[in-house]
């Protein structure tokens, strides 16, 4: 089973119902501070690629999923 962290610590999460990255990450956001924003993700050492985003996430295995958060505002200015 995967494995996330956000900003260096494990989120712990029911995931039993999570068919896709997709469907984690909306659950990550519903986890984490309202007032922050998704900044990276990066999966076994490298960022998702599209065939992530598409594959069933049981085929990540044990992998860790490792999320960065900022504010909005920081997010913005790295961005501009």
């Amino acid at each position: 089973m995967i494995t996330v962290k956000v900003d260096g610590q494990v989120l712990p999460l029911e995931m039993s119902g999570i068919r896709t990255m997709g469907e984690l990450v909306e659950l990550v956001k519903m986890n984490i501070d309202p007032d922050a924003v998704i900044s990276g993700m990066i999966i076994a050492g490298r960022e998702l690629n599209e065939a992530d985003w598409r594959a069933p996430l049981s085929v990540q295995g044990s992998n860790v999923l490792e999320i960065a958060t900022s504010t909005k505002e920081q997010f913005l200015r790295d961005r501009l």
